[in-house]
């Protein structure tokens, strides 16, 4: 499935700003548990770069980061 198959599909976008890696990878562990597949980390979030790299690892193919 590609990506504007997989958001037409799943519909939803959790987007994630000023909140640190640590608790952002909790919450993005719910979201992904409850079956939201796209996730959102604003570039204006401190160590964004960091979270981005950390749930691409974490992750893999089940979400698009």
């Amino acid at each position: 499935m590609d990506i504007t198959q997989a958001l037409l599909k799943h519909k939803i976008v959790a987007i994630f700003r000023g909140i640190d890696t640590e608790q952002a990878t909790f919450a993005a562990d719910a979201l992904i548990s409850a079956g939201i597949r796209f996730i959102e980390v604003t570039m204006n979030t401190a160590g964004a770069e960091r979270t981005i790299r950390h749930w691409n690892e974490r992750y893999g193919n089940r979400a698009f980061i």
